[in-house]
């Protein structure tokens, strides 16, 4: 689950606490742009910003479950699919060109800002914020 917050200190469970509740993303919320460009990482606690972002790229997600990343250095681009799963929609599923799996959890997809993150190998919270373009 991506960092919540909320007026506990510990987990909802052992401090009695009611977490707020979990969005539900669709899949219209990833294909209403025609173009996510990626602005901002969060990667260990540092935020590196537009073009200080190394192979900084695009996302354009159709309504038949493919998606279009394109490097913005050189205009590179990939094929991939995309899904959406769980109870709560929010778990993204990026399968790139070469087949590989990647999973993420959406934190946001409104009309302006998607983002998503995973968990890195020291097991804290890396994430991805894109702008919506058009």
């Amino acid at each position: 689950m991506l960092g919540t917050l909320s007026s506990c200190e510990k987990e909802p469970l052992d401090c009695g606490c009611t977490p707020p509740p979990r969005p539900t993303f669709t899949s219209a919320q990833l294909t209403q742009a025609t173009t996510w460009r990626l602005d901002e990482m969060v990667a260990d606690g540092n935020t590196t910003r537009t073009e200080s972002i190394k192979d900084r790229f695009s996302l354009a997600f159709k309504a038949d479950g493919t998606y279009t990343q394109t490097l913005l250095a050189d205009n590179t681009v990939f094929q991939g699919t995309w899904t959406l799963t769980d109870a709560f929609y929010s778990t993204l599923n990026l399968t790139d060109h070469k087949g590989a799996l990647q999973q993420y959890s959406l934190a946001r997809a409104d009309d302006q800002i998607l983002t998503y993150g995973h968990l890195n190998k020291d097991n804290k919270w890396d994430y991805y914020i894109f702008t919506f373009v058009k």
